[in-house]
């Protein structure tokens, strides 16, 4: 497992920090494995920490995960979900692009306040919102 799962003292979202390049066998897991720790604790936001890693996807693969497999493994559209990246890492962008054009609340950050201050901003729909519930 390259990954660790946590839910850091404050219970407000699942932290997965990731220890290797993204492939989406590994994305697909923790996808998995977070979102049933969350669900389970009443949390609905994550934040991944990808930080001294790439994305090692391919794009059909990061459309395929929007378009269907996320929700395969258990993230539904109420989740909010952050990719907190390096400076330059536009490894990532893709994804945050299918993922938002397939109604998820999903957003690629290169600074940690930042994205803890967006995770923990209030919920409002995906402004790329085309009609999925």
């Amino acid at each position: 497992m390259e990954y660790k799962i946590q839910t850091p003292q404050n219970g407000d979202y699942v932290l997965v920090k990731v220890y290797g390049d993204v492939t989406i066998g590994m994305a697909s897991e923790y996808a998995k494995n977070a979102t049933t720790e969350g669900t389970k604790a009443g949390i609905n936001k994550m934040l991944v920490d990808v930080r001294g890693y790439r994305s090692a996807t391919k794009v059909l693969d990061e459309y395929t995960f929007a378009h269907g497999n996320a929700e395969k493994v258990g993230i539904s559209r109420a989740w909010k979900i952050c990719i907190l990246c390096d400076v330059g890492d536009e490894s990532f962008e893709f994804l945050e692009i299918v993922m938002r054009n397939a109604g998820y609340n999903y957003q690629v950050i290169y600074d940690e306040g930042k994205a803890l201050e967006w995770l923990s901003s209030g919920y409002s729909r995906n402004p790329n919102h085309f009609g999925y519930q």
